[in-house]
């Protein structure tokens, strides 16, 4: 599930997160993005990616992909004006 506060804190300060968290129930690493939709210094929306059963948590260069992501559909709903 999508945390409110971690939705929060990457769209107050309009950086993207990454979060990781082992399941004690079986051991299982989650992992997810939060990467903030910012146009004209407005937080339009949020991408989120999440993969609840990795070996590894995400690295610093899958942040920067989701990040150009999110810069580019920013741009087109900025553009567009939705």
């Amino acid at each position: 599930p999508v945390s409110r506060t971690l939705v929060k804190r990457a769209a107050g300060d309009g950086t993207s997160l990454i979060w990781s968290w082992t399941d004690p129930a079986d051991g299982n690493l989650q992992t997810g993005i939060y990467a903030p939709l910012v146009w004209t210094d407005t937080v339009l929306g949020m991408l989120y990616v999440d993969s609840p059963s990795r070996e590894k948590p995400f690295t610093e260069g899958d942040m920067r992909m989701l990040q150009a992501i999110a810069h580019y559909a920013a741009m087109v709903l900025g553009l567009r004006c939705w």
